[in-house]
C-alpha cells in the first residue's frame, strides 16, 4: 500500500471482491466493502491471485463455498467478525449528573 492506503489495484480487487460478496446469498448482512478491504490488504493481490480468488483483471472469481474453498471461506467468516465490531457504536460513557 502506498502512504495514502490502498493501491489501485488493491482498491479495484477489494471493489470486485465486495460487489461477488453483495450477491452471495451466504453473506447476506454482512459488511461486504469492510470483508473486501480487509481480506485484500491482509492476504494481498498477488496471494488472492494465487489462491483462484481473483483473475489477472483483478475480478472476483472465488467459490465461497466452504467444501470448495475452506481457507477463503474461513478467512471471510474471520474478517467479518472484526468487520461486525467495527460497525457497533459502544457507547460506555457514563450519563453525566
Amino acid at each position: 500500500p502506498d502512504a495514502d492506503g490502498p493501491t489501485p489495484d488493491e482498491r479495484r480487487a477489494a471493489d470486485s471482491i465486495a460487489a461477488g460478496l453483495a450477491a452471495d446469498p451466504s453473506f447476506t448482512g454482512v459488511d461486504a466493502r469492510c470483508i473486501a478491504r480487509e481480506l485484500v490488504m491482509d492476504k494481498g493481490v498477488v496471494e488472492l491471485q494465487e489462491q483462484g480468488v481473483l483473475d489477472e483483471d483483478l475480478q472476483f472469481i472465488g467459490d465461497t463455498n466452504p467444501a470448495v474453498n475452506a481457507e477463503l471461506f474461513t478467512d471471510l467468516i474471520t474478517i467479518s467478525i472484526g468487520c461486525a465490531f467495527e460497525t457497533l457504536d459502544l457507547d460506555i460513557t457514563p450519563p453525566s449528573q
